[in-house]
């Protein structure tokens, strides 16, 4: 059975016709009557707003369900408070982070660990009382299974027009993982940067050890002089006192460097004391010397005297000992013959500045801020820690540290710190007895002591002068050099790291325009290696600072005699050498057969001259060198093989003299 009439209304929602209501009757002319239609039309409505409801509570639950997931996947929970009904709401994921389901604020509040629960809720009141608008909170929760969580609380406050706060919305996130990983990660680099300045330290032990040395040699020269005057009753009040004001000094000294180098390895904060900038930067520059000098890189130094700052000394050195290294690496890519680094340290205004700049490829303006990042290195396998450490350092010296384009084509570092308040006016150490070059008293055998320190060359000096020698003193190689004391002093007593000449440099000068000298080494830092090579090189001895004044003294002893046998058999040779000059051609020809042990009359067939000949000319020229049997004349001519110099060298090997005995025919 069919419909007779049908009426159909569209269901319109957002302007959009999406249903529609229809009504139908079996009579075929049926009018529909006009509240019917009305009702029809609110009948739709009703259903409209029905599937809106429908559909907007659909879209909600999606939205709900993907906020949850977003939630859960972001570790992030959600809550919103309203503070007219006392209500409170959390999302699950915020509910599993503080691993409960509050319902109401002291609910939560008591999720909260009790050793922050009152800096949660005062820090809470501070905000509403302020009527901040948005707060930040960090505290932690303990979970049911005792967990303890760390969590950050980040909310947003909305106020009524009269001030009070109408309601809130905020997140929470678990940070315990985050936090621990921060704390291990400081730890690490507490650990790294701690470690890389006991490296650096141990790279600088040469120079740590030198520096420490010098002073308690020093110290103890002093006090041996001093003993050496009262046992020979020659010491008077004035000597005795000048001698312990010295011990003072330089015991003083030995004490700030060793608390220089516990604050270095106990990441302390050391002592502070004024520090000659440039005379830092030459020590540091005299330890990389040789690995400046194996790569052909050509340095150029610009130090300004008197650039005096407060501070510690080794944790400079430190950072101009990273700076150059770096420049070594910078550099090490180029050709040997364009490998150059720059070190300058000036005084400006009240400052002191210093720069390092190599001719490297420089480093580009966008990776310079980040150089002073941990684990940012600018060479491959370094921590990136250095630069970390040397901003540090400066810092601690109320200074500061940057990185520029330089004018060798490379990097510029320049360090800037606050200078001494009397800039450069450092107190110049006491002299040696004597003037720098000058004899000091003693009636015994000059001896010259090189030192470039002042200290060790007065307690040197007088421990010299109080065993009766007569001394002069040098600062450098240089000096001793032009000084022109070499052909004069008996023995010269070196120090091995200098600066300038270093002591087997002076040496090897020495050995071969005076030969004669016998020298002996000084060091403070010396290994095994360093004593055989001075030895091997022809040092009479090679002795550690501080050293014992019997060890020195005999010594000295030893090298003034080893000078003496050596200058005796060096006017010995050349008054042999003398005497064979007397010779003829063929009396020198004969009497090297003769001292081969030949015959006469083998000399004759091989001469193709009479027998009689051979002795008349072997009588002659024995006489004349004045011996009287082969064997002299033998040793003659051994003794001759050393007359090269006024002061030739004995021959060191014992061998015999095997060439020609010289002529005055052909001018040997």
């Amino acid at each position: 059975m069919g419909l007779g009439a049908f009426v159909a209304l569209p269901i319109v929602m957002g302007g959009v016709a999406r249903y529609s209501l229809g009504l139908g009757s079996h009579q075929r002319s049926y009018r529909w009557p006009r509240d019917r239609i009305r009702h029809m039309q609110a009948l739709g409505e009703i259903i409209a707003g029905a599937v809106e409801r429908h559909e907007d509570e659909e879209r909600v639950r999606r939205s709900e369900a993907q906020l949850a997931q977003a939630q859960a996947v972001t570790g992030i929970g959600s809550w919103s408070r309203d503070f007219v009904a006392d209500h409170f709401s959390i999302s699950e994921e915020g509910c599993r982070l503080i691993g409960a389901r509050p319902a109401t604020i002291a609910q939560w509040e008591a999720c909260v660990h009790p050793e922050d629960r009152e800096a949660y809720s005062t820090s809470l009141a501070g905000t509403l009382a302020a009527r901040l608008p948005t707060y930040r909170l960090e505290y932690r929760v303990i979970h049911p299974d005792g967990a303890e969580r760390t969590i950050v609380d980040a909310g947003e406050v909305h106020y009524h027009a009269d001030g009070h706060a109408e309601r809130a919305i905020g997140t929470i996130r678990d940070v315990t993982e985050s936090r621990r990983l921060v704390r291990e990660m400081t730890a690490l680099r507490t650990n790294l940067w701690h470690a890389d300045r006991a490296a650096r330290a141990g790279a600088m032990g040469a120079s740590i050890s030198h520096e420490l040395g010098q002073p308690l040699a020093a110290m103890l020269a002093n006090a041996q002089a001093g003993l050496r005057f009262l046992k020979g009753g020659r010491a008077g009040a004035e000597e005795i006192r000048a001698i312990l004001e010295s011990i003072v000094r330089d015991d003083k000294r030995a004490i700030a460097i060793i608390d220089g180098i516990r604050s270095l390895l106990r990441n302390e904060a050391p002592l502070r004391e004024p520090v000659d900038v440039s005379e830092a930067i030459v020590e540091v520059l005299g330890l990389m010397r040789r690995e400046i000098a194996s790569l052909e890189v050509r340095l150029e130094r610009e130090l300004a005297p008197g650039a005096v700052v407060p501070g510690s000394k080794a944790q400079l050195q430190q950072v101009v000992m990273n700076l150059v290294s770096n420049a070594i690496e910078a550099v090490r890519a180029k050709p040997p013959g364009s490998r150059r680094i720059r070190v300058a340290c000036a005084k400006v205004g009240r400052s002191v500045e210093v720069t390092v700049s190599d001719s490297g490829r420089g480093i580009p303006k966008e990776r310079r801020e980040s150089l002073f990042e941990a684990f940012r290195s600018t060479r491959s396998g370094g921590l990136g820690l250095g630069l970390v450490i040397a901003r540090s350092i400066l810092e601690s010296h109320d200074g500061r540290i940057g990185v520029e384009d330089g004018e060798l084509g490379g990097a510029t570092f320049r360090l800037e710190l606050p200078a001494s308040v009397e800039l450069g006016a450092a107190v110049a150490p006491p002299a040696a007895p004597g003037a720098i070059g000058a004899v000091a008293e003693g009636a015994g055998p000059l001896v010259a002591i090189v030192d470039d320190d002042p200290a060790v060359r007065e307690g040197i000096a007088r421990l010299l002068v109080s065993s009766g020698y007569a001394v002069v003193a040098f600062e450098s190689g240089e000096s001793f050099l032009a000084g022109d004391m070499a052909g004069r002093v008996a023995c010269a007593v070196i120090d091995v790291r200098m600066r300038g000449l270093t002591g087997p440099e002076l040496h090897a000068r020495i050995a071969r325009e005076h030969p004669a000298l016998p020298v002996i080494f000084l060091t403070a830092h010396g290994d095994l290696g360093t004593g055989i090579r001075a030895l091997q090189s022809g040092a009479v001895d090679f002795l550690l600072k501080p050293v014992d004044d019997v060890d020195l003294v005999a010594a000295v002893e030893k090298a003034v005699a080893a000078g003496d046998r050596e200058r005796t058999r060096a006017r010995a040779a050349h008054e042999a050498a003398a005497r064979l000059a007397r010779l003829t051609p063929r009396e020198r020809e004969i009497l090297d057969e003769v001292a081969r042990g030949r015959l006469n009359k083998q000399i004759a067939a091989d001469l193709g001259i009479a027998e009689a000949t051979v002795k008349q000319h072997r009588g002659r020229g024995l006489e004349k060198v004045g011996v009287r049997s082969v064997p002299e004349l033998v040793r003659l001519r051994d003794l001759a093989a050393g007359a090269g110099s006024p002061e030739g060298p004995a021959p060191r090997d014992g061998t015999s003299y095997q060439g020609r005995i010289p002529s005055h025919d052909d001018g040997t």
